[in-house]
């Protein structure tokens, strides 16, 4: 939290697509109006064309729609860091929550926020258990019931034969 990285890079870039779509196509800002700039071209690709995209305006458009664009995602990005900061805590919060455990459903959020902790339950705990056995018989605890008796027969052999005298 707090460090640029690359992570965000599809963020970027779907926000910066949706963002021209809402200035070019869909006439959403304040400042260039209701107007939609470029058509949208079906099927192929042809030279000195933008991947389907037809410029029918000036320049000086496609200028301040890059403007405009950048306003528009300056300010969402400036939003949404003192958003961030504003709620500092509680983002730190979840963020070590989710270190601990990988998934939080809709309400464990909440109670998270509300309370500032989960209930470390049995019942909050049911999705992995592991039973770890004492390794006995030299390791062998991991073994099937037949292996272990051959593995006691085995043992029984050797103290027979310790057992024995020398000749």
């Amino acid at each position: 939290i707090g460090e640029v990285g690359t992570g965000a890079y599809d963020d970027f870039r779907k926000a910066t697509a949706t963002v021209r779509a809402m200035i070019t196509e869909y006439g959403m800002s304040d400042k260039l109006g209701p107007m939609q700039f470029g058509h949208t071209q079906g099927g192929q690709v042809f030279l000195g064309r933008d991947l389907g995209h037809e410029q029918n305006y000036s320049d000086q458009i496609a200028y301040e729609i890059d403007q405009e664009m950048q306003r528009m995602i300056r300010d969402c990005y400036d939003r949404a860091k003192q958003l961030l900061d504003q709620h500092k805590d509680q983002v730190h919060l979840v963020a070590q929550t989710l270190l601990k455990k990988e998934t939080l459903e809709k309400d464990e959020i909440a109670k998270l926020l509300e309370e500032g902790h989960l209930d470390e339950s049995p019942e909050a705990q049911d999705d992995v258990k592991v039973k770890i056995q004492s390794q006995d018989l030299k390791g062998q605890a991991n073994k099937l019931a037949f292996d272990k008796e051959a593995l006691e027969r085995d043992k029984d052999k050797d103290k027979d034969k310790n057992n024995e005298e020398p000749k």
